[in-house]
């Protein structure tokens, strides 16, 4: 779910996840 929140929100990249 991480790697949409990436998709989304790239200033997130924290959230790198998969």
């Amino acid at each position: 779910m991480g790697w949409a929140l990436i998709y989304i929100s790239p200033v997130y990249p924290v959230m790198t996840t998969p």
